[in-house]
């Protein structure tokens, strides 16, 4: 009786790890984006100490940094964020900009900029992963706060 409960419990834990399955005879596929680019003032001038990020909106219209991937731009207004283990299709990703320089005598409003990675190439993709894509020389504008 404990063998035929035990076989029953093996096959339906096969079958979902086979549907988890993207690729056949593989484990589920991922792939890592990367954003890079440069933040700068509405005069072109490289804005140092902004946070880059990508947001999550969790069940109920929460939305939460993922801190795992931030990143701050440099004195060039530079910035290189990678975001691993997505989907290989995701299409857009939100990037969001947000001034953390303890500098406050300039102040920027936060923003949110959508990266297309709709056709992108990977590049080194082995077994279930599926490489990486690499968006670069993105240029933000962020726009000074109303004080």
């Amino acid at each position: 009786m404990k063998i035929r409960h035990f076989t029953a419990l093996l096959a339906a834990m096969l079958l979902v790890a086979a549907a988890a399955c993207s690729k056949e005879g593989e484990g589920p596929t991922g792939a890592s984006y990367r954003v890079e680019g440069y933040v700068v003032d509405t005069y072109g001038l490289p804005i140092e100490g902004i946070g880059v990020s990508r947001f999550n909106t969790e069940s109920g219209g929460t939305v939460v940094p993922d801190l795992r991937f931030r990143d701050t731009t440099d004195a060039e207004g530079r910035f290189s964020v990678l975001f691993d283990h997505y989907p290989p299709d995701l299409d857009t990703i939100a990037v969001d900009f947000l001034d953390i320089s303890p500098d406050r005598s300039q102040r920027y409003a936060p923003d949110t900029v959508k990266v297309s990675f709709r056709g992108a190439v990977f590049t080194g993709g082995t077994g279930t992963y599926d490489g990486e894509a690499k968006i670069e020389d993105i240029t933000v504008v962020l726009h000074r706060e109303n004080n």
